[in-house]
């Protein structure tokens, strides 16, 4: 049950209300993500890489397309040479988040 204000809406506890646990079961859930996002975009030919992410074993590319300015997670061997990366990596600083 909730509680709504005109400011929020709040869950609360009802007498004889099972609780679910806190956290469901999910076999098909995906691995944690470790992302480092770029202060510089590298200029790409389908538009610019601003984020990279560990997801597993499988290293990401956030491109933003040119046209769309959409954000596409693409695998970095897709759209980064080795040279791309390792001059990405030196020319660009990044923030960490989980």
């Amino acid at each position: 049950m909730h509680i709504r204000t005109s400011r929020a809406s709040v869950a609360v506890d009802t007498p004889g209300e099972s609780k679910p646990s806190s956290r469901p079961a999910n076999p098909g859930r995906r691995p944690a993500a470790q992302t480092l996002w770029a202060t510089r975009p590298l200029a790409l030919r389908d538009g610019r890489a601003i984020a990279v992410r560990l997801v597993g074993d499988r290293l990401e590319v956030a491109v933003v397309d040119a046209t769309t300015a959409t954000i596409r997670w693409r695998l970095a061997s897709s759209v980064l040479t080795e040279r791309q990366a390792t001059i990405w990596a030196n020319t660009s600083d990044s923030r960490r988040t989980r």
